[in-house]
């Protein structure tokens, strides 16, 4: 039930990310990785089945708003989406700086992988000093967003785990 869940919330993060972030945030902005941050949340709280299952979920769905070459987001989420899971039961998940620290790392993975893999299958992708900025600005406001975004995703499973907000079971 909660791979359910979980693939919605990426999908609608994507969904966000991909047209209302994208129009309202000029090409010179900084990006929001809602996507990267949210896997990163869900993976460090489910463990790596979940984090790969939802990254190739999440990177579909990339891939199909994108322009881009069919498949490399889904390669690189589900890449991020277990090795962030990876560490779910060997580390305290509740450390704060931990959190801004994954979820930097999983942005900058995500920016380098990137670069790596369109490189390979031939498209143009250089670097300049204003991607290097605007990909260490990235990194800082994802690692700003993991600790709501961890704690949002702890909450929601906790709803979808008892049954919902309604459930008066317990």
């Amino acid at each position: 039930m909660s791979v359910l869940w979980g693939s919605a919330l990426m999908l609608m993060a994507g969904i966000v990310q991909s047209v209302v972030l994208a129009r309202y945030m000029g090409p010179s902005a900084v990006n929001v990785d809602l996507v990267t941050v949210l896997l990163a949340s869900w993976s460090l709280l489910r463990g790596f089945d979940e984090g790969v299952l939802l990254g190739a979920i999440a990177g579909l769905g990339m891939d199909l708003m994108s322009g881009g070459p069919l498949g490399v987001n889904f390669f690189i989420l589900s890449m991020i989406g277990g090795l962030v899971g990876l560490g779910q039961t060997r580390i305290y998940r509740s450390n704060v700086p931990l959190l801004v620290t994954v979820g930097m790392a999983s942005s900058l993975l995500e920016w380098v992988a990137g670069l790596v893999v369109l490189q390979a299958v031939g498209w143009p992708a250089e670097v300049s000093l204003f991607m290097v900025t605007r990909l260490l600005s990235s990194a800082m406001l994802s690692g700003a967003l993991m600790p709501p975004a961890y704690y949002l995703t702890r909450w929601m499973h906790g709803q979808v785990s008892r049954g919902g907000p309604g459930d008066r079971s317990r």
